[in-house]
């Protein structure tokens, strides 16, 4: 189904959305399809500037990674454009959702990334709450059985430590850096920081 008959009838009002977008469901095979149609039609709609209605269609994605993730476009969109407080209630609500994403390094990824919009709101005090969130979730995910998962969380911890450092946080980067348990994600980290000084 293209999402462009959707979000041409969203954006000239002429669908009640959550009606729309229920009928639209029973059309899709699955779940994970149904989330990817919604997730585009919020990317289209804030590309046509309508956060109001991109907002709504994020919210109506099922559980799930494309969910948070259409909600962090969301609240990026409201943050460029200086819609600081809807921009932050819309990441606090992100926030509060990520436990319905399932693998450990998704979770871990959209924390950070919540973080650093968290920065740009100059909320640094959230965003450091945030992202040690993620760091036990990242740590815990390097310990999965599922080597994939082990490894993509060693992958986050490597962007986060990135992050901190271009926060002026660089003790702490390297202290993250350090303890990632893939060898090879952990020097290279490590390196990268000892180049940015």
């Amino acid at each position: 189904m293209d999402t462009k008959v959707l979000i041409e009838a969203i954006m000239k009002d002429f669908v009640d959305i959550s009606k729309e977008i229920n009928k639209m469901s029973t059309s899709l095979i699955d779940k994970d399809e149904i989330s990817l149609y919604l997730f585009n039609c919020t990317k289209d709609l804030l590309n046509l500037g309508d956060a109001y209605k991109a907002g709504i269609v994020a919210n109506e994605i099922p559980q799930g990674y494309e969910k948070i993730d259409a909600m962090i476009h969301v609240a990026e969109y409201l943050l460029t454009n200086n819609n600081m407080g809807k921009a932050k209630e819309t990441l606090n609500y992100a926030r509060l959702s990520y436990n319905e994403v399932a693998e450990e390094w998704q979770k871990a990824e959209l924390l950070s990334i919540i973080a650093k919009l968290y920065v740009r709101l100059n909320d640094r005090i959230e965003a450091i709450a945030v992202w040690k969130e993620a760091i036990s979730i990242a740590r815990n995910g390097e310990n999965d059985s599922d080597l994939q998962n082990s490894v993509d969380c060693s992958s986050v911890l490597s962007d986060i430590s990135k992050e901190l450092a271009s926060i002026g946080e660089l003790n702490w980067a390297k202290e993250v850096a350090g303890r990632i348990k893939s060898p090879g994600k952990r020097d290279r980290a490590l390196t990268r920081l000892e180049n940015s000084n």
